[in-house]
């Protein structure tokens, strides 16, 4: 009874496999046709990387916050912890 099980576990894997290649390929595709599309390439990396030191400075900064005693519970409470 479990041989049976295997093959259709195994195909949708698979499937689920294929999908997420369609998907990144359709990503990629399509963050292509948007660079090339692109005249202003240094603002838009810069903006990128500014957006990355962002977010790893309110990261850092979040995960401090949690340390502290009894604010680690009001931003739960609030949702951001």
């Amino acid at each position: 009874a479990s041989s049976s099980v295997l093959p259709v576990r195994r195909g949708v894997r698979v499937q689920a496999g294929n999908d997420l290649k369609d998907t990144a390929q359709d990503l990629l595709t399509t963050a292509t046709e948007k660079w090339e599309e692109t005249e202003d390439k240094p603002t838009v990396v810069t903006l990128g990387l500014a957006g990355l030191v962002t977010l790893i400075v309110l990261s850092s900064l979040l995960g401090a916050l949690d340390k502290v005693p009894f604010l680690g519970g009001i931003l739960e409470l609030v949702g951001i912890g």
